[in-house]
Order: structure tokens, then C-alpha cells, then sequence
């Protein structure tokens, strides 16, 4: 299991697109939820490509 202190500028990017959602769709969880999909599949394989690399 990888902690935001391993990859601090990975953690940042998914806060700050977080963050955005959140303004996006502050009265819509559903839509701000849905819309985190994009980022949470792209870090998660990147994680995957860093993990088979190591």
C-alpha cells in the first residue's frame, strides 16, 4: 500500500481535482462522485505500470 507521502504530487493532483468537483457539483454528490472516476482510473494505472516497474 502506497501513502500520499510516497507520491505527494500524485496526492495533490487528486485533491485538486477533488476540490473542483466539488465546486463543480457542490449540490450534485452524485455527479461529483461519477466525475472522480476519470482521475481515480488514470492513477490507478499509473500506480500499476509503477508497481510492475519496481
Amino acid at each position: 500500500m502506497y501513502s500520499s507521502r510516497t507520491f505527494p504530487g500524485k496526492a495533490r493532483e487528486y485533491e485538486e481535482e477533488k476540490l473542483r468537483l466539488a465546486r463543480l457539483y457542490k449540490d450534485d454528490r452524485k455527479s461529483y462522485t461519477a466525475s472522480k472516476a476519470g482521475i481515480i482510473g488514470r492513477l490507478i494505472q499509473e500506480a500499476r505500470r509503477w508497481k510492475s516497474q519496481a
